[in-house]
C-alpha cells in the first residue's frame, strides 16, 4: 500500500515482463472500455481505460473516493494478472 499523488491510500504492483506485454496490449486495445478488478466472485473495482498502461506497473486508487474500498484487497496480494509471467 503507497499514498497516490493526493495523499490516498492506493495498491501498486509491478508485473513480470510476459505479464506487462499482455497487459499493455489489453489496456491499448481496450482504451475507453472497463477494466475489472474482481477477487473471486466479488468486484472490487472497475476503473475506465484512458490510455495504454506500459511498463507492467500499476496504480489502483480509491473508487470514487470510498474510504473502505483497500480492505477489499486484503486477500489477493500478489496479484497474477492476465496468466502471470
Amino acid at each position: 500500500v503507497v499514498e497516490d499523488s493526493m495523499g490516498e491510500p492506493a495498491i501498486t504492483f509491478t508485473m513480470r515482463p510476459g505479464a506487462a506485454q499482455r497487459f499493455e496490449a489489453y489496456t491499448r486495445d481496450h482504451a475507453g472500455g472497463f477494466l475489472l478488478i474482481a477477487l473471486g466472485d466479488v468486484v472490487v473495482s472497475a476503473p475506465q481505460i484512458d490510455e495504454a498502461i506500459p511498463g507492467g506497473v500499476v496504480l489502483i486508487t480509491a473508487p470514487g473516493g470510498d474510504p473502505n474500498w483497500i480492505a477489499r484487497f486484503d486477500r489477493c496480494l500478489p496479484v497474477e494478472v492476465l496468466g502471470g509471467g
